[in-house]
């Protein structure tokens, strides 16, 4: 039970992560096309999602489907690992005659924020793991 916790509680922070490495890299496309005429900014929103796969992953949020009829369908409870992103578009063009909607400010404030978060749940991992095997260490020294 504690290892099964561990585990979604570690897949949960690896998504998030994998989530803010895409994050970064359509941030780093972003700018990259700060001059592109008819470049549209793009982003992604995962927080969301995220956020409601870890609530059904806990035993006490889950909902079970009754089945009362073997035509039934099977019921397919989303895991972490079944997390999508929402793609994003900013067709925003006040900033540019040439229709490009990068705001170069606003990409450095989300790249900022983002390589905060990363660090931030990098960190926690880390955190995580070191208590994990500060547990196996005292357990095998009994």
């Amino acid at each position: 039970m504690i290892l099964s916790k561990f585990d979604d509680l570690i897949n949960l922070e690896r998504k998030a992560m994998d989530f803010r490495n895409l994050r970064q890299d359509i941030i780093a496309s972003n700018v990259a096309n700060v001059n592109t005429p008819n470049y549209n900014a793009s982003g992604i929103n995962f927080e969301t999602n995220l956020k409601a796969a870890a609530k059904l992953t806990d035993d006490s949020m889950e909902l079970k489907m009754a089945d009362t009829n073997p035509r039934h369908l099977a019921q397919k409870i989303p895991t972490i690992d079944d997390v999508q992103p929402l793609w994003l578009t900013c067709r925003d063009f006040s900033l540019h005659n040439d229709l490009n909607s990068v705001d170069l400010d606003q990409e450095m404030a989300r790249m900022s924020e983002n390589n905060i978060l990363y660090a931030a749940v990098s960190g926690v991992i880390k955190k995580r793991l070191a208590g994990m095997n500060d547990l196996i260490t005292t357990a095998s020294s009994r």
